[in-house]
């Protein structure tokens, strides 16, 4: 798996509290499914707060994008 590079190159740009052995196990499990993908746009605005840029997401958004990503993975569970 290409992962680790691509991990590495992104340093200190990503934050994560998922393990490498996390991500490789995720990645594992849901690769049959990557066949199809679709893009969803997350709609935002961003901001710089105390020198940290984030990307801020209303709630109604937020709710939206969980009803899509659970709706979607209800019914393309993959089995361990």
């Amino acid at each position: 798996m290409k992962a680790k590079p691509i991990l590495e190159a992104a340093g200190e740009q990503i934050r994560t509290d998922m393990t490498f052995d996390d991500m490789t196990t995720f990645l594992t499990r849901i690769g049959p499914s990557l066949k199809q993908t679709d893009t969803v746009e997350l709609k935002g605005h961003g901001s710089k707060i105390n020198g940290v840029y984030y990307y801020i997401v209303d709630n109604h958004e937020r709710q939206r994008i969980h009803d899509l990503l659970e709706k979607h993975l209800l019914t393309t569970a993959v089995s361990p």
